[in-house]
């Protein structure tokens, strides 16, 4: 009893306490009630989807290839048996065409022009003492025939006569051929000293020399790689799902595969009749869409190595 007056007495001296007590507590009630209202709105939203990245319209097709030149690069190769005497070209050196880039040893090979030039100097000396004698020997058989007819002389000897006549003129087919077999064997040693000399066969620039001097070398030993003086182009190749979108006379874009920043120009040149086995598969012994139809296209520069692989970008 004395507990519920003291409280009664303490209310009736600070009503006005009370009074805020009461008053903050509801506002902290309204407060809890919003922050879980937002909280239940927030639980019984749909949540947002991430938004989708569409593909580059500006592009019809792409392609892997690589950077090759015009015609392809030629692979200069020595033209007979022999040591290589001396090298007239190094890697990067550009070159004309019929300029001379390497030696072979030529001593073996003027021995046996030498000797090709002997051979046929005899024959044809032969031939022509053969043919000197002809004349002669025809005249003879036909006087002695006149005479025969005249009755004097025999007939044996008319015979003898025309029988030597008939035998020079053997004897000088047989060295006519051997004329001609000589000339010919003049000829090969004569080319053989002339293919001592390793000639350009294009303007260009040297991009490997494959050999070094004091090799001993057989027929058709690569000696350099040539890169013709011709334009730069791209081979790509064009799956079965792409190859109907590009047309020959098409703009494109060349990037490196490994540095996209630097963009090229290029025009398609050629579309391929057939499919053939892919070559440039990005993953090595890639075995999805194995097959596919080459692309030849045209580029607006020449400052890009042969051989790098790159990727195309058809515009439509």
């Amino acid at each position: 009893m004395n507990h519920l007056s003291h409280l009664s007495q303490h209310i009736a001296r600070s009503p006005h306490r009370i009074f805020r007590q009461t008053r903050l507590t509801c506002r902290l009630c309204v407060a809890l009630f919003g922050a879980s209202a937002v909280l239940l709105g927030a639980c019984s939203r749909p949540p947002e989807t991430a938004p989708t990245t569409a593909t580059n319209p500006a592009y019809v097709a792409m392609a892997r290839g690589r950077i090759d030149v015009e015609g392809g690069v030629q692979r200069i190769a020595a033209p007979r048996d022999g040591v290589l005497a001396k090298l007239n070209v190094d890697v990067g050196d550009n070159v004309r065409a019929g300029q001379a880039l390497a030696l072979l040893e030529t001593r073996q090979a003027e021995l046996a022009l030498a000797l090709a030039q002997a051979e046929a100097a005899q024959a044809q000396a032969q031939a022509g003492a053969q043919q000197v004698r002809l004349p002669a020997l025809t005249a003879r058989a036909e006087r002695l025939k006149q005479a025969v007819a005249a009755g004097a002389a025999s007939g044996q000897t008319a015979d003898d006569a025309e029988l030597a006549v008939a035998e020079l003129k053997a004897d000088l087919l047989v060295s006519a051929a051997s004329v001609g077999t000589a000339q010919r064997k003049l000829a090969q040693a004569l080319e053989a000293v002339q293919a001592s000399t390793v000639l350009a066969p294009v303007g260009g620039r040297v991009l490997e020399r494959l050999v070094r001097t004091g090799e001993n070398l057989s027929a058709h030993t690569p000696l350099f790689t040539l890169r013709p003086a011709r334009p730069l182009v791209v081979r790509a190749e064009l799956n079965e799902a792409v190859v109907d979108r590009v047309k020959v006379g098409m703009r494109a874009e060349v990037v490196s595969v490994n540095d996209e920043t630097t963009v090229y120009p290029a025009q398609v040149l050629r579309i391929g009749e057939m499919f053939a086995a892919t070559r440039l598969a990005e993953v090595p012994n890639e075995t999805v869409d194995s097959r596919s139809v080459e692309c030849l296209l045209r580029l607006d520069t020449d400052k890009l190595r042969i051989g790098l692989p790159v990727l195309v970008r058809f515009l439509p």
